[in-house]
């Protein structure tokens, strides 16, 4: 029995360093990059309806501005008939009801290359057209779906553009770090 004890106390021990060890790393809640990303140089095609064109563009200058993209950037804006079909390199805008989106007033979908870059090959925004938001709203929407188009998780932080409920119309330090946590660091990738 004596012996049984102190082969149990180094194992014991051992879990518990290895237990210290684990819960002192830090979390990586905002900068997961679970998504993806978009390939360092690619400039991924802009589509969708005239109707929702405005709203893109707002979107896309609220991420761009203030460097947020560490030079990233997306491509001109392209008219559709609104269809969300995929466009391979490409961000497509479409309009769905409050019924196809499950409730929600918005929705992204990534599509990525499984590759050790994780490079994403596509993505498909969707903005309600029948849910009466304002314009405001909308923007808040599509700016919270575009982070979403470029590889972002939600994050935590109820002042982030990123946050679930789409509560901030502009990008914060969370959101910012996120980005470049996905984008700063790819520089030399392919």
């Amino acid at each position: 029995m004596n012996n049984k004890l102190l082969l149990s106390v180094p194992l014991l021990f051992t879990m518990l360093l290895i237990g210290i060890f684990l819960s002192s790393k830090p979390a990586a809640a905002a900068h997961q990059d679970a998504l993806g990303h978009w390939g360092h140089g690619y400039v991924p095609t802009v589509h969708g309806p005239p109707s929702i064109s405005h709203y893109a563009y707002d979107a896309e200058q609220t991420w761009l501005r203030n460097g947020y993209t560490n030079g990233f950037r997306v491509g001109p804006f392209s008219q559709t008939n609104g269809s969300c079909n995929p466009i391979d390199g490409g961000i497509v805008y479409c309009v769905a009801s409050r019924a196809e989106l499950n409730g929600h007033i918005g929705a992204a979908q990534v599509f990525t290359t499984f590759n050790p870059n994780r490079h994403i090959d596509y993505a498909i925004i969707r903005n309600c057209h029948d849910c009466g938001l304002t314009h405001s709203q909308a923007h808040r929407v599509i700016t919270h779906e575009l982070g979403h188009a470029l590889g972002l998780e939600h994050n935590p932080n109820k002042n982030s553009v990123m946050y679930f409920a789409a509560s901030s119309g502009s990008p914060d330090v969370h959101d910012r770090d996120a980005m470049c946590f996905s984008y700063c660091r790819r520089h030399n990738e392919g």
